[in-house]
């Protein structure tokens, strides 16, 4: 680990760098904080590309149906497809 105020290589458990007294940003403190909200963020990343991808999915059979008067065999065509990908 190094020093981001003078690039002074240091030991990672050290809050405060040894030759210019500044205050690390990596401590352990915010090591674990930073791991611990990062998986609930990732979850909801997931969560939300999953409805926005089956809004999507939705919108276009609606479209597909109402504005281009498709059968169901060739909507339910272009979906399997578009899963697969």
């Amino acid at each position: 680990m190094y020093c981001s105020s003078c690039g002074t290589a240091l030991a990672e458990e050290l809050s405060y760098c040894n030759r210019c007294g500044a205050k690390l940003a990596g401590t352990q403190n915010n090591i674990n904080q930073s791991s611990e909200l990062f998986p609930e963020s990732l979850v909801w990343a997931i969560v939300t590309v999953f409805i926005i991808g089956l809004g999507s999915m939705l919108g276009l059979m609606a479209i597909m149906k109402t504005v281009l008067h498709t059968n169901e065999g060739l909507i339910s065509a272009v979906v399997m497809l578009r899963r697969t990908k």
